[in-house]
């Protein structure tokens, strides 16, 4: 027989049992394995990340708009608070032989001084139960009997000067039509 010379790190050899790979690799392939599982982990977490931020950023901004828009909405609602505020004085009036009662309401919560009637000279007379100035107390009234000659009052208006606050302002308070 004929025997060559080979080199047992590098040929295997004949009739020889494959035992299996190395410990040396079983260990790269799990350090490999584990680094490619760490890998794509990452990159799932900061996609996830990514797209968490970019939905925070749009949730952020919606919530800027809503609060824009409250804000608006509140300025609005605070004008139409103001619009609809009653007056100070509020009359009701009942006709009387040649003139008409009229009653003015305290809407507030605080006292008016009624200081002066300043267009008493456009009716015929003016008759107040008490005397000028005199307070008309929160949410009571106070009569003022109105007479003419000849004319209408209802629908016109008394214009008054009053204190209120402490501060002194005109008001125009309609007459109404009532009976």
């Amino acid at each position: 027989m004929f025997f060559e010379l080979v080199d047992a790190t590098t040929a295997p050899v004949e009739g020889a049992v494959n035992q299996g790979l190395s410990t040396e690799t079983w260990i790269n392939l799990a350090f490999t394995a584990a680094a490619l599982i760490f890998a794509i982990w990452s990159w799932w977490s900061s996609n996830r990340s990514k797209t968490a931020r970019v939905a925070a950023e749009k949730a952020e901004r919606n919530a800027d708009r809503r609060v824009e828009a409250a804000e608006t909405s509140a300025s609005e609602l605070r004008k139409l608070v103001e619009n609809l505020k009653l007056p100070p004085l509020v009359a009701t009036s009942n006709k009387i032989n040649s003139g008409r009662v009229i009653m003015l309401q305290n809407t507030t919560s605080e006292p008016i001084e009624l200081l002066e009637i300043l267009n008493n000279e456009q009716f015929y007379q003016i008759r107040v139960d008490q005397d000028m100035p005199f307070m008309i107390h929160d949410h009571a009234q106070a009569r003022i009997h109105v007479y003419y000659a000849g004319g209408m009052v209802a629908g016109q208006n008394l214009h008054l000067l009053i204190r209120e606050s402490g501060v002194e302002r005109r008001v125009h308070v309609p007459i109404p039509y009532a009976s």
